[in-house]
């Protein structure tokens, strides 16, 4: 498995149902064990997730499921990143 970061660019305003919907698949992923982190920029309007995938398109399809980008409220990126150091190095053997 790789690691991924997801880049969000928050576009518009989610109404309380879809970020209700949104935990619920914060919830999932994490405890899928496909989510490491998640989390909200001090900049406005911009947040990451950091993501195990077995690729890019895989990352790129299970961050399209979040409910937040099926109502085209963000926008994200996927990057491929090489993890050096930390908790999350050697994690479930990968």
């Amino acid at each position: 498995m790789a690691h991924f970061l997801i880049e969000i660019q928050v576009k518009g305003k989610p109404n309380q149902e879809v970020m209700a919907d949104y935990r619920a698949f914060l919830a999932r992923i994490t405890q899928e064990r496909a989510l490491l982190l998640a989390g909200t920029l001090k900049t406005p309007g911009r947040a990451l997730a950091i993501v195990k995938a077995a690729s890019a398109e895989a990352a790129e399809a299970l961050y399209s499921e979040a409910p937040t980008a099926k109502h085209g409220i963000v926008n994200f990126t996927v990057t491929e990143i090489a993890l050096s150091y930390g908790i999350a190095v050697g994690l479930d053997g990968d």
